[in-house]
């Protein structure tokens, strides 16, 4: 894909409410992942499941049956008995949610978008503009191979209709993780997906993603100094400049400006 400047990168944007925890982006070159049952959209990460996928899934992995079996000693008559009632437990876990739930066990989600501009953004996620935005970009043409696949963000898949999951299709599991509801397109997400739990914090390489920040147009003078600390100690840890720029509201849009920032979509009125 090709970025603003006509490179083969991508620039995406992070959201953030001020406190340690969101300088450390910063100052430290790390972001948090979060579960998604943390999130404000119950639907988030929660596919449909068939329910004649599920349990033909587990009709083709007999091992279940007999490590399950072995572990409470039945007997050859037994198994078969204990497989009719697994069957309809698993029923009865996809028909309540239960099953839905382990899937996403253990999965961590960090959250970005294309847009650090939106109006709705600034006051959901950056603190009602007290916050600041961070700004990253991938360059796929200089940034070596497994840097560029483990920090890749996917975007978010909008519909009307909610993913129907047939088990065992993993490709099909993943894109049920990327899709929300149209009612959110709004946020131009993207999102990276890892097996790391709720408020697992990760590092990411500043050296190659890390661009600019930009302070929210409420931000409180004394945090707007640290903010800038941290930029400057990010610039001295990586050896080139990481500017903040100052958000600002146009005088006569209802819209979000960032002056001197180098795209011009974000820039002009």
């Amino acid at each position: 894909m090709n970025d603003h400047d006509g490179t083969q990168s991508i620039t995406f944007f992070k959201y953030l409410p001020f406190n340690e925890g969101s300088l450390n982006v910063l100052r430290e070159g790390t972001w948090k992942y979060t579960h998604p049952a943390r999130f404000n959209d119950p639907f988030d990460c929660s596919p449909v499941l068939d329910p004649l996928s599920a349990a033909s899934f587990v009709r083709k992995r007999p091992e279940i049956f007999a490590a399950a079996a072995k572990h409470k000693g039945y007997s050859p008559a037994k198994r078969i008995e204990h497989k009719q009632r697994m069957l309809k437990k698993l029923e009865q876990a996809v028909a309540s949610g239960e099953f839905n739930r382990g899937l996403v066990e253990g999965i961590g989600v960090c959250c970005f978008t294309l847009n650090p501009t939106n109006l709705l953004m600034w006051s959901h996620y950056a603190q009602q503009h007290q916050g600041f935005v961070v700004e990253f970009r991938l360059d796929l043409t200089t940034t070596p191979a497994p840097i560029a696949f483990h920090h890749f963000p996917m975007p978010v898949v909008y519909s009307v209709d909610r993913p129907i999951l047939q088990l065992g299709d993993e490709s099909a599991e993943a894109e049920c993780y990327r899709t929300k509801s149209v009612d959110w397109s709004y946020e131009e997400e993207l999102r990276s997906l890892r097996q790391v739990g709720d408020g697992t914090i990760q590092p990411y390489s500043r050296e190659h993603l890390l661009v600019s920040v930009v302070a929210g147009c409420r931000m409180d003078p004394s945090d707007g100094k640290a903010l800038i600390e941290a930029a400057r100690k990010a610039s001295l840890d990586i050896g080139r400049d990481v500017p903040v720029y100052d958000a600002q509201l146009s005088q006569t849009k209802y819209k979000v400006l960032i002056p001197k920032h180098p795209n011009p979509l974000f820039s002009e009125d």
